[in-house]
């Protein structure tokens, strides 16, 4: 029991690692769209990242982590995209 609960947690932090560097890579992207910015620079870190993430749930696919595990990152995923979405949201002006 306390093993599956260990799993479930690294699993739940792994997908929180992916989705802070997804949604971080991704919000570095949104901000080389106001600069001026090649369109293959934006292709490419759209790869790159995808690729990523793609890589780290075939690998520890790859290495036999279990479906409960793996279903355990998505929420992670998700949590983290909703505190990069808080973080990078401008302030509020008031006035």
């Amino acid at each position: 029991m306390p093993s599956t609960i260990l799993s479930l947690l690294i699993g739940f932090a792994a997908g929180a690692a992916a989705g802070l560097f997804y949604f971080s890579a991704l919000w570095a992207s949104v901000r080389g769209l106001t600069a001026e910015c090649s369109l293959r620079k934006l292709v490419l870190g759209a790869a790159l990242r995808l690729g990523a993430v793609l890589g780290a749930l075939w690998l520890a696919l790859a290495a036999g982590v279990g479906g409960p595990t793996a279903l355990a990152a998505v929420p992670g995923f998700v949590i983290a995209r909703m505190l990069v979405t808080r973080w990078v949201r401008p302030a509020a002006t008031e006035g």
